[in-house]
């Protein structure tokens, strides 16, 4: 399988969380996240590291972190799973197989439980499974740093998402990774800022939002998925051309606001 959304990468002595689900030729698409140990890494050693790996490839408009192949050590994050006793547990409720990435991954407890899914046929079970246990009461609203949602955006997120969330206490996540896919380069053309009403957007990795004006929006981000329908928005991003058409991208720095309800 091609090392997508939530794999681990071991390149230069740091381990690196791989990032979208794009196949680079060129290599992998990954952030610096841990040392070998487990530990957070500093923001100032997150820059430099960052700044050494940057490459053009033909998965990004612009420069990005790309580990070379034949140099990194990648780490499915199915293999992972009994590192962790809690998301091992939490994991055993969904009827299909469930990968763990993150600190706890790397035998790190007391962090948040992040798991990720890669079967698309399973999808809607493991958000069946999310909705019957927040309608009985087992899983409850978590508010994330969210730093690409309004304030409005937070305080409606915690109330319909369901792939974040706390179980008995543990602050959870869980990424439906969808992919791979093999883009030609995109064109970053402006930024802009779009304003409309929510007729489709996707619980998944990355997630696509379409608005009443036929807008496409993506993200990689897990804060923008399960947007309800409905929902009138303000999107600030980059307008990218792709070989499969005009879409607006919302990277670091792109923000979601909620105008309505």
């Amino acid at each position: 399988m091609s090392p997508l959304e939530g794999f681990l990468a071991v390149y230069r002595g740091f381990v690196w969380v791989v990032k979208g689900v794009d196949v680079c030729e060129e290599g992998v698409i990954a952030y610096p996240r841990y040392d070998l140990k487990g530990r957070k890494l500093e923001k100032d050693v997150v820059d430099n590291l960052v700044r050494s790996a940057l490459e053009l490839t033909d998965c990004a408009p612009r420069p990005v972190p790309l580990l070379p192949l034949g140099e990194t050590e990648l780490v499915d994050p199915r293999h992972l799973l009994e590192a962790d006793p809690a998301a091992k547990d939490f994991a055993s409720l969904f009827p299909c197989e469930v990968g763990l990435t993150g600190s706890r991954a790397l035998g790190m407890g007391g962090g948040d439980v992040d798991l990720v899914v890669y079967d698309e046929s399973c999808f809607n079970d493991v958000i069946e499974t999310l909705r019957e246990l927040k309608a009985k009461g087992e899983i409850g609203p978590y508010e994330g740093k969210w730093d690409a949602l309004g304030p409005r955006a937070r305080r409606k997120r915690k109330e319909y998402s369901v792939l974040e969330g706390v179980w008995k206490g543990i602050p959870y996540s869980i990424r439906l990774v969808k992919g791979p896919r093999s883009p030609r380069r995109p064109v970053a053309v402006a930024q802009v800022i779009r304003r409309g009403v929510v007729v489709r957007s996707d619980p998944y990795t990355p997630t696509q939002i379409v608005l009443h004006d036929g807008t496409v929006v993506e993200s990689l981000r897990l804060q923008h998925a399960e947007l309800p329908r409905g929902y009138e928005v303000v999107i600030e991003g980059i307008l990218e051309v792709r070989a499969d058409g005009v879409r607006v991208s919302l990277p670091p720095g792109g923000r979601l606001e909620i105008l309505a309800p």
